[in-house]
């Protein structure tokens, strides 16, 4: 039996990370979605708003693509998008494998996707 190049020790690193990404992610969707209802408030009250138009200000979904449909993809990113329908959108899916593609999109129904290769 050949021994793995790294510890099960090693592997929390890369999960912690990501642990600490998501919450980030969430702490600037809540500081995004606070001065965005700020200024509709500052805009409600004087008529105008201080930054010219709001193209992205009224969507209250963030659209993501993922890229790579790997192992950790399909395994972890993918399924969590049916948990965050409140506020999240899977958009598109990017991949060199165009049996993935297919096969993923469909299966998330997501229409946009790409080939990198």
């Amino acid at each position: 039996m050949t021994a793995l190049p790294f510890s099960s020790k090693t592997l929390s690193g890369p999960v912690e990370s990501l642990i600490l990404l998501v919450r980030s992610q969430k702490r600037l969707l809540n500081i995004h979605k606070e001065l965005v209802d700020r200024r509709l408030e500052f805009r409600e009250r004087f008529g105008t708003s201080l930054l010219g138009p709001t193209p992205f200000c009224h969507r209250d979904t963030i659209r993501y693509a993922v890229v790579g449909l790997g192992y950790f993809a399909q395994m972890s990113i993918l399924p969590a998008f049916s948990h965050a329908k409140k506020n999240s959108e899977l958009a598109a899916l990017i991949s060199g494998d165009p049996s993935k593609l297919k096969q993923l999109g469909a299966k998330y129904g997501v229409e946009q996707r790409g080939s990198y290769v």
